[in-house]
């Protein structure tokens, strides 16, 4: 049996979404919130875009703030992995 929180995790770990690119992330997150009725928009702003996504338009709203972009890997051969290449190890993600 798969595990589909497991999967997207792995999947948006994979993105190379390095400030300020979001190496496809915001995609992806859109194509799973689209289809459960949520309005997506996109917003650039200074180079940087950001995903407003929408369901509803009367209180009370859950608001949820977050970012898919981490900061730059610093040396490749410092890591014991590559740092978006997601596996399972030792049972941990």
């Amino acid at each position: 049996m798969s595990d589909p929180t497991l999967a997207l995790a792995k999947q948006i770990i994979a993105c190379h979404s390095v400030t300020p690119e979001d190496g496809g992330c915001m995609e992806i997150i859109g194509e799973r919130l689209k289809p459960l009725g949520f309005t997506l928009e996109y917003i650039n702003r200074n180079g940087v875009t950001n995903l407003w996504a929408r369901r509803g338009t009367q209180a009370p709203l859950f608001v949820f703030a977050g970012h898919t972009d981490v900061v730059p890997t610093g040396p490749l051969n410092q890591w014991t992995s590559p740092p978006f290449a997601p596996e399972i190890r030792d049972g941990m993600l």
